[in-house]
């Protein structure tokens, strides 16, 4: 049933040539890589039918043989054979090769991964395998700048230390500086092949001064995360945070209700990722969608704020005639479980910017106090409708509709008080991913102010 060609079917060169290599690989992945398949098509004029036979010479089942690894000078051997999804004596199979070579990548300590069956031309029981690999740089210094309108300056130099102590491990420590994070600083420490060979353990401590439109603050804390994908497709994550906030509540909006705020706090979360991906570029998409899911539980062991925030993200990418028509839709809510309904304000939703809805400045649109300071909110919606055109060589442009707002209350979000942005943009190809320049304008709005944006990436 798995053949391409079925009876009653047009015969077709491609589809049959498809059926054989399905054939021939079924066989190799079952023990049999010396197996040759003698094909034989009867055809009947006067019918206009075709007979398939096929004619399969299976030769030895075949187990994996000799396994020897080469090009290692400082991950250990051990770590190396730990990636290898098969054993010596087991029956032979092809696609486990290919996912060992995979998952040694995986670990992002090579440049370069072999891994060959090497079956000499006289049928053997046993196979060899060898398996070769080219270290990259042990350690690694990045240094990066740049220039946007929301985050103005900006600045990057990281350190990479890759097999730390021998290991699988890596181990990063980065410092960014812009306008809205004058100071980050993060240190990650990075196992793979932890829990099974597809799960990834990560801590990394880390420093945040951030000068929000709505508020300023300092974060100190700690992340620890599992990532694992499920399939090919789809990726997991859970990661337990604790950090000390010290929160400048001069910067704050005043909301009504909430008297005062305590300037210094602790939080408690734990938060699970569900992602899917099937874009076909990780900077510029042109064809397929990425979907995500995230929830937080806030509270966990402090029990300072407990609250639930969930985010539904959705992203369509299709290539049409030249083109590519790109949508987004995005949504979430936070639930309190304070006494006081406060929620802590970085944890709130804000819109408006570079990647929310471009006729509006950063966190512009939505709830603000009498002297115009975001207050965010509790629940939030946005969507966006975007068409990506070429215009000479790495020059792109764009056409664009945003649509979004946010509530302070939780489920309150009202599709008659969406708030609306049209726009055109130019992109600018480079390895990194594209610069952008936007020019958006609110439609049907007392706003009626043109805001322009300068970043690079795509706004989603």
């Amino acid at each position: 049933k798995s053949f391409k060609l079925q009876p009653d079917q047009r015969f077709r060169d491609e589809l049959f040539r498809a059926d054989i290599n399905q054939v021939q690989s079924l066989l190799t992945d079952n023990g049999f890589p010396y197996a040759t398949i003698q094909q034989r098509l009867q055809i009947d004029e006067s019918n206009n039918t075709v007979v398939i036979d096929l004619e399969i010479q299976s030769g030895p089942q075949c187990r994996f043989g000799d396994i020897t690894i080469q090009g290692h000078l400082h991950t250990r051997e051990a770590i190396l054979r730990k990636q290898l999804d098969f054993h010596q004596g087991e029956i032979f199979n092809k696609e486990r090769l290919d996912e060992s070579q995979q998952q040694l990548y995986g670990l992002n300590l090579f440049e370069y991964v072999t891994v060959k069956a090497s079956a000499p031309p006289t049928p053997q029981v046993d196979i060899p395998v060898h398996v070769f690999v080219r270290e990259a740089d042990r350690f690694s210094t990045k240094l990066g700048i740049g220039y946007g309108n929301e985050d103005r300056f900006r600045s990057l130099v990281q350190f990479q230390w890759l097999g730390f102590m021998r290991d699988a491990k890596r181990l990063n420590l980065d410092f960014k500086h812009s306008y809205l994070e004058p100071i980050r600083i993060d240190l990650q420490l990075t196992q793979p092949a932890v829990l099974g060979l597809k799960t990834t353990l990560s801590l990394n401590p880390f420093f945040r001064r951030q000068l929000e439109p709505g508020y300023h603050l300092n974060r100190l804390g700690a992340h620890v995360s599992l990532q694992r994908p499920i399939s090919d497709p789809t990726k997991a994550g859970l990661t337990y945070t604790f950090e000390n906030v010290l929160l400048d509540t001069a910067s704050v909006g005043k909301l009504a209700g909430i008297d005062s705020l305590d300037n210094l706090y602790n939080k408690s979360s734990l938060f699970f990722g569900l992602s899917f991906d099937t874009t076909d570029d990780l900077f510029a998409p042109h064809e397929g969608m990425n979907a995500s899911f995230n929830i937080k539980y806030n509270g966990l062991l402090t029990k300072q704020y407990p609250y639930l925030k969930w985010i539904v993200d959705l992203r369509r990418f299709h290539s049409l005639m030249g083109t590519v028509a790109a949508m987004r839709l995005s949504f979430g809510n936070i639930n309190s479980f304070d006494p006081s309904g406060f929620i802590p304000v970085e944890d709130l939703f804000f819109a408006g910017g570079a990647n929310s809805v471009r006729g509006w400045n950063r966190h512009e649109l939505g709830p603000q106090d009498s002297e115009g300071k975001p207050l965010g909110g509790s629940s939030y919606l946005e969507g966006s409708l975007e068409n990506r055109f070429p215009l000479w060589r790495i020059v792109q442009g764009a056409v664009f509709v945003d649509a979004g707002n946010v509530w302070i209350n939780k489920g309150a979000m009202d599709i008659d008080e969406l708030r609306y942005a049209i726009g055109i943009g130019l992109r600018i190809k480079t390895p990194i991913g594209p610069i952008r320049f936007d020019i958006a304008k609110p439609i049907r709005d007392k706003q009626n102010d043109y805001r322009w944006h300068l970043s690079i990436g795509e706004a989603f």
